[in-house]
């Protein structure tokens, strides 16, 4: 398993989901040419630690424009997938509609993605910035502090204008 360092500079893996507005989506793909923070979370407790990193990201940098976040749940089995549409549907109604393009589900097995970027703690959110290439450029992890959004509002600022 690589080392949390490692997996900077590296582009992050293709993974294919259902967003809530209903549409396919391709990541890192779908945020080609923007400054993107995608969030993983395994949980449905990790959900304050996933706020905690796109709370600020959204009020500091997205009404900017060229930065875009997503929220993927990573559920998996074959349960999930068997329950997609009522777990989807049951996001849906707790999540403001405005939001529903950004969070986006996978179903599927997501051990490939714990061993690629480094998710040893399944309890927790991973915050990933990714450069409009899709490679990534930060990572952080669990809750976030003060000093880690200001040094991911600070580091997506500074790859939105190179």
């Amino acid at each position: 398993m690589p080392e949390t360092e490692d997996v900077v500079g590296e582009r992050f893996p293709q993974i294919r989901g259902h967003a809530l507005d209903q549409r396919d989506v391709t990541l890192p793909d779908d945020a080609q040419g923007m400054v993107a923070l995608i969030v993983l979370a395994f949980e449905r407790q990790a959900q304050s630690m996933v706020d905690s990193w796109i709370g600020p990201f959204e009020r500091h940098l997205c009404g900017a424009g060229r930065y875009t976040y997503f929220e993927v749940p990573m559920i998996a089995g074959l349960w999930g997938r068997m329950f997609s549409r009522f777990i989807d549907d049951g996001m849906r109604a707790g999540v403001p509609e405005k939001r529903h393009h950004n969070v986006v589900t996978y179903y599927g097995n997501f051990e490939v993605y714990s061993s690629l970027l480094a998710l040893e703690d399944r309890g927790i959110c991973y915050a990933f910035l990714l450069d409009k290439s899709g490679f990534i450029r930060w990572r952080g992890n669990g809750y976030s502090s003060p000093e880690e959004v200001e040094e991911l509002v600070t580091m997506a600022r500074m790859l939105h204008e190179r």
